[in-house]
């Protein structure tokens, strides 16, 4: 006999509806859930489930943790919006917790293998695939910064895809990884000093 599944993974698993409430911003969604309408989670989860799924897959490099860890933040997110009270805040609310739950399931998986994480968080900076349009040129530098970005250390990469892919502030980025401001804003220039000196020595 198979389990019973919760109300909230039921709404974050059920297949799309309500059209009209797409224009809806996220903290008017959030106040529609706040006021008792838990369908209007539904849209404002979908808006950034495959974000989150891309940040949590960087994160781990596995498909299944990506997965569970991404369905684990959107319930955890999910059950938080009672208490949510951060004004136009939401995205990165919802990606502090996909962090801290990407962090939680590395841990375990590194508990369960009896081995240490190496990389905590595996991230890259805006998709490289080169468009239809682009010259060859242009798609070699993309590949040569990917493979720059790789050779960063996780904290370094964590910056750069937070700022770069998913356009979030320094204060945000501060506020997901839970380090001050300043600590942001210096690995960012860390990053970039690193992806010149690795970028200079290969021309």
């Amino acid at each position: 006999m198979t389990s019973p599944v919760s109300d909230e993974r039921k709404l974050l698993l059920s297949p799309g509806k309500c059209k009209s409430t797409d224009m809806e911003t996220d903290e008017e969604l959030v106040q529609k859930v706040q006021s008792g309408d838990n369908a209007a989670a539904e849209p404002l989860f979908r808006r950034y489930q495959d974000k989150i799924y891309g940040y949590l897959l960087r994160m781990t490099r596995n498909r299944e943790l990506a997965a569970d860890a991404t369905q684990e933040a959107f319930i955890r997110g999910f059950k938080g919006l009672a208490s949510y009270q951060e004004q136009n805040c939401f995205k990165s609310w919802l990606f502090r917790i996909a962090h801290n739950e990407g962090a939680r399931f590395l841990s375990r998986q590194s508990k369960l293998a009896d081995t240490g994480v190496d990389e905590v968080i595996m991230n890259t900076i805006p998709d490289t695939s080169p468009l239809p349009n682009e010259s060859y040129a242009q798609s070699q530098l993309a590949h040569r910064v990917q493979e720059a970005v790789d050779t960063l250390p996780p904290e370094l990469r964590t910056v750069i895809h937070l700022r770069f892919r998913e356009d979030l502030s320094f204060k945000e980025i501060a506020e997901i990884t839970g380090t001050p401001l300043n600590t942001a804003l210096g690995r960012m220039h860390n990053a970039k000093k690193k992806l010149k000196e690795i970028m200079a020595t290969e021309v």
